[in-house]
């Protein structure tokens, strides 16, 4: 009779102790979005493309495209103004240094 009440209990606590780690296994990261939490409706679709448009004309992007591409495309010729690594990068010479 005393195995059957030890069963039992044992059975019992095993069962409350895996519904008792869900909340735990599911927790959320801090400081990163959750994309199932994120894509609710279309402001936040919205939101994201005006984030992008914005990073994408900031003066650092724009500089590098300039670089990447009308520099290196030799729709540009250097000058007097011209730093040694652009000028290095006008003649072919394109390392991760410059």
């Amino acid at each position: 009779m005393k195995t059957k009440y030890i069963k039992l209990i044992v059975l019992l606590i095993g069962l409350g102790g895996l519904s008792a780690c869900e909340d735990f296994l599911s927790i959320k990261p801090q400081g990163q979005v959750v994309l199932d939490d994120f894509w609710k409706n279309e402001s936040d679709v919205d939101a994201v493309i005006a984030t992008c448009y914005r990073e994408l004309l900031s003066s650092t992007n724009v500089s590098k495209f300039i670089i990447w591409g009308e520099l290196r495309s030799d729709n540009m010729t250097g000058s007097f103004n011209v730093s040694e690594d652009l000028l290095k990068i006008i003649n072919g010479s394109i390392l991760p240094t410059n």
